[in-house]
């Protein structure tokens, strides 16, 4: 566990997390805030870019789950494709192993001729 003049991080980033969030709220414009609640103003600067840096983060990491997701879905709906490099829906025109056979068939004769 890291530590910091509050005895842990958690503490101080909820400390600094509050403060922005009041500030953002408040009308007063962020030196006005720190010197109201004697704070330093640099200090609110390093965390409020560690929280922007952590959110685009986040946000990163979610859309990067969503196109991993969406890819799942789609290689789930796309068709297998055969040995003849042909995509072909289960089902559609008989099942995978008739046009398997079709196709080894129709290659068989091809290379004979």
């Amino acid at each position: 566990m890291a530590f910091s003049k509050f005895g842990d991080i958690e503490t101080e980033t909820a400390f600094w997390r509050g403060h922005i969030d009041a500030w953002l709220r408040s009308d007063l414009s962020q030196r006005d805030y720190c010197a109201a609640h004697e704070l330093s103003r640099r200090t609110l600067q390093n965390w409020r870019a560690r929280f922007k840096e952590e959110e685009a983060v986040l946000e990163r990491k979610a859309r990067m789950r969503g196109k991993r997701r969406s890819r799942a879905l789609k290689t789930e709906e796309r068709p297998k494709a055969t040995s003849g490099k042909r995509r072909v829906k289960e089902g559609a025109n008989g099942s995978m192993s008739e046009i398997q056979t079709l196709l080894v068939e129709r290659n068989r004769i091809s290379r004979a001729r």
